[in-house]
């Protein structure tokens, strides 16, 4: 998903692991699958303190990028 969207001109946000298990526990949704924490993470990039957390993909070549779909 996130190659289409880079190449659709569309800023991809990063989100790490830690910060992920954080936000997934806070919002309690641990134990729900993928389409719950990619609702969750379509939010962070528009509160400030949160998108400072999250990194910028400028590059299709990260094997760090995990698919939630």
């Amino acid at each position: 998903m996130a190659s289409i969207a880079l190449r659709a001109g569309v800023t991809v946000w990063i989100a790490g692991p830690p910060l992920l298990a954080a936000l997934r526990s806070a919002a309690g949704i641990l134990h729900r699958g993928a389409h719950s924490s990619a609702a969750l993470l379509a939010r962070p990039p528009a509160v400030p303190w949160l998108r400072s957390q999250l990194r910028r993909l400028d590059s299709l070549e990260d094997e760090r990028q995990i698919n939630l779909l």
